[in-house]
C-alpha cells in the first residue's frame, strides 16, 4: 500500500503535484516541490516544461475565452502528460500513489 498519495495536474503558474492526504501534506506540503522528490533531473525538467507549456493553453488576455490551442495541440499535450505520468509513477515507486487529473481548457 502506498505511503503517500498525490494528485497530478497542472495549475496556472503553479506546480503539478498536490498532496491528496494528510500524511503526504505533512511530509511534502500541499503543493509539492519537485526538487524534494526522488526523481531524475531529466524528469523534473520535463515536468517543468510541461507546466510552462500548459500555461500557454490559457488566453491570458481574457481567460474566460476559449483556449488558443487547437484540438491537435490539446491531444498532443495530453499524450505527453500521460507519458510523463507513467515515468513519474515508475520513478517514485510503490511508496507513492499518483492520481492522474490532467486536463486542458476548452
Amino acid at each position: 500500500m502506498a505511503k503517500y498519495t498525490m494528485h497530478f495536474w497542472f495549475e496556472w503558474l503553479g506546480p503539478c503535484l498536490w498532496a491528496a492526504d494528510e500524511e503526504t501534506k505533512k511530509k511534502f506540503g500541499y503543493d509539492v516541490d519537485l526538487a524534494i522528490l526522488p526523481l531524475t533531473e531529466e524528469l523534473k525538467n520535463h515536468l517543468m516544461e510541461l507546466r510552462d507549456e500548459h500555461d500557454e493553453s490559457l488566453n491570458w488576455d481574457y481567460p474566460p475565452d476559449p483556449s488558443p490551442w487547437t484540438a491537435q495541440q490539446k491531444a498532443d499535450f495530453l499524450k505527453r502528460t500521460e507519458e510523463a505520468y507513467k515515468r513519474l509513477c515508475t520513478e517514485l515507486g510503490e511508496d507513492f500513489q499518483i492520481i492522474y487529473s490532467v486536463d486542458v481548457p476548452d
